[in-house]
């Protein structure tokens, strides 16, 4: 049997694993594409040592574990800070082409300290010597480096190709991770503007592939987004030119190089992501949910209940950690426990319970804390920033505002059983994907907590600048412009500071759009007005659905191209949690060898 894999990032090598783990009879010969090589674009060894993961050393893994509730065989392996402690310096010595660097984060690495893409990527590279060192005799991978130009379906299985070289497979999987898109109406404008002014225009992208060198000292730099991407910026305009980072009185302050740009950054609304709590859990730690049981969720399902209270209770469970941990901080009279008890059989009884010194939790302010500013946005903004440095520094477990979000984090696959058995009505599908994840992305994704004191700092030092709620950027006289303090604001520089939607009508990943044209993908829609831009899967399967609704037994897709059909795909596995994403792996690995 002979398998393709377009793309080598975490999915990708995962499949590859596993397919390798649970294979017994016969033989099985593994193609695995990547233009980028392994580790894919986004983890290549060839880009800034500046560039941070978001996620802790420790909670970032590739091997199962025996948490893990998979069919095929548990394979174990180190985590990330395991592999950086024990195998790293030897892999990275025998292998890198700039070891030196890669040396010194792991000599200083902590268990919850955060690690460079580029190390991640190292990490990959050995997890797949590791499959090639232990492949099963009637086994074999063949690592192809280059883009796959085509897919088509023939005969039996589908012909791929790469450069002047094709490939026929028996079967093939779409792991294809981040890919940009064709210029929406906006962009293209903006994109010919800058084309006719000689101007600096950047499209959404992986930060490790901006051109910004060619941008002066001095130059007015509009930033367009405040998520996870923009912090990739500080390394780009502030670290790489030379900018140093200090701490003066307990506060990070920033010595300028004298290089940096005059950048303003903004977007719909105006405050960036919400900094990661210090991680105070050890692994495998996970919250338990009180309102969102698996009875509860077990009685809906067998129910059909298309009309649960789901979100409401999702809120609950943030609601009573932040009041527990709250109630723990402090000196109250209340008794915890019957607190807790009295919350989750009514709230608002549990609410009569805490004195009025107790902020309550407001679902409003958390999702939109710009609209309740008071005074100036500039101090406003940073006084906010200094709230969430502050209430994050306090960990995931002691700390409140940290502990309260990262629940949502522990309570992901609460959310994935209501989507794969098909339990949101319309209503709460929209409220899904139009109000749930984006609040789960600026309160769980954002950045490490040193950006968000870094940002702080570069603001301090006037090298950033954060521009009010629904920023606005439009073209005259030859320069992009902008407002500040109703002061008009002119630049040649404008960068989209966040990585590509998942689009496959728009996308210009060539084989994903080979095999759309050929009818063979095709976009996911809930109903007319929730169209997500997700290539069509079968749940459970995630075989590939066509235009006909025909289900194909011999092409998958996973991981980022079916994020709107599935949700928070380009998540890392945690270990000792179960992963998700191992047990998506094996799952398709044991689909592709024994349901044929």
């Amino acid at each position: 049997m002979k398998i393709g894999i377009v793309g080598a990032g975490p999915r990708g090598l995962s499949l590859c694993e596993r397919l390798t783990a649970n294979h017994q009879e016969g033989s099985l010969e593994i193609f695995l594409f990547d233009a980028d090589g392994i580790g894919g674009k986004v983890w290549r060894e060839d880009q800034s040592p500046y560039l941070m993961m978001n996620s802790v050393a420790q909670q970032v893994t590739l091997f199962t574990d025996a948490t893990v509730k998979i069919k095929g065989k548990i394979k174990n392996g180190p985590d990330l800070f395991q592999w950086c402690k024990q195998y790293g310096s030897a892999f990275i010595e025998e292998t890198a082409a700039n070891p030196k660097i890669m040396l010194e984060e792991i000599k200083d690495l902590k268990e919850d300290g955060v690690v460079s893409r580029v190390m991640y990527g190292v990490y990959q590279r050995w997890f797949y010597q590791q499959i090639i060192n232990e492949l099963p005799s009637n086994c074999r991978i063949n690592f192809l480096q280059g883009v796959v130009r085509s897919a088509e379906q023939v005969d039996e299985g589908y012909k791929v190709t790469v450069g002047n070289q094709e490939f026929f497979l028996d079967q093939l999987v779409l792991a294809t991770g981040h890919w940009e898109n064709e210029k929406n109406e906006e962009e293209q404008r903006f994109s010919d503007y800058a084309e006719k002014y000689h101007l600096f225009y950047q499209l959404p992208r992986n930060t490790a592939d901006a051109e910004v060198e060619q941008i002066l000292a001095g130059e007015n730099v509009f930033l367009r987004g405040l998520g996870l991407a923009f912090f990739d910026y500080i390394e780009c305009f502030a670290l790489r030119r030379g900018g140093k980072f200090y701490r003066h009185n307990g506060k990070l302050r920033y010595q300028p190089s004298g290089k940096e740009p005059k950048v303003y950054a903004g977007s719909r609304k105006g405050i960036p992501y919400f900094p990661r709590g210090i991680n105070q859990k050890e692994r495998g730690v996970t919250a338990e949910a009180q309102f969102l049981t698996t009875d509860y969720l077990e009685q809906i399902r067998q129910t059909q209940n298309h009309q649960s209270d789901f979100f409401e209770r999702l809120k609950k469970e943030v609601e009573l950690v932040y009041y527990l941990r709250t109630l723990a901080a402090g000196k109250f009279s209340v008794d915890s426990e019957v607190f807790r008890q009295t919350f989750i059989h009514s709230s608002q009884d549990g609410l009569a319970m805490l004195p009025a010194s107790i902020e309550r939790w407001d679902w409003d302010k958390i999702a939109d804390p710009a609209a309740y500013f008071e005074g100036p946005f500039e101090q406003a903004s940073m006084n906010y920033l200094d709230w969430q440095i502050q209430e994050a520094a306090k960990g995931n477990l002691d700390g409140p505002i940290a502990a309260a979000v990262d629940v949502w984090k522990d309570l992901r696959d609460k959310v994935r059983f209501m989507l794969d058995h098909n339990l949101f009505s319309q209503k709460q599908l929209k409220t899904m994907w139009q109000w749930f994840t984006p609040l789960d992305a600026f309160l769980t994704i954002g950045p490490p907590l040193e950006r968000s004191e870094e940002l702080r700092a570069l603001i301090e030092a006037g090298i950033f600048v954060l521009l009010p709620p629904k920023m606005t950027i439009d073209t005259e006289d030859g320069h992009f412009v902008s407002y500040y303090k109703e002061q008009k604001i002119t630049g040649d520089y404008l960068i989209e500071a966040r990585l590509p939607s998942n689009q496959l009508v728009h996308t210009t990943n060539p084989v994903l759009k080979s095999l759309r044209k050929q009818k063979l993908l095709t976009p996911f829609a809930y109903f007319d007005d929730l169209q997500t831009g997700a290539v069509t899967i079968e749940r459970g399967t995630n075989r590939v659905i066509d235009e006909k609704g025909v289900v194909h037994k011999k092409l998958y897709c996973y991981g980022i191209p079916v994020e709107g059909e599935e949700w928070l795909t380009a998540s890392v596995s945690r270990p000792e949690t179960n992963a998700w994403n191992l047990r998506q792996a094996d799952q398709i690995a044991c689909l592709i060898l024994y349901d044929k």
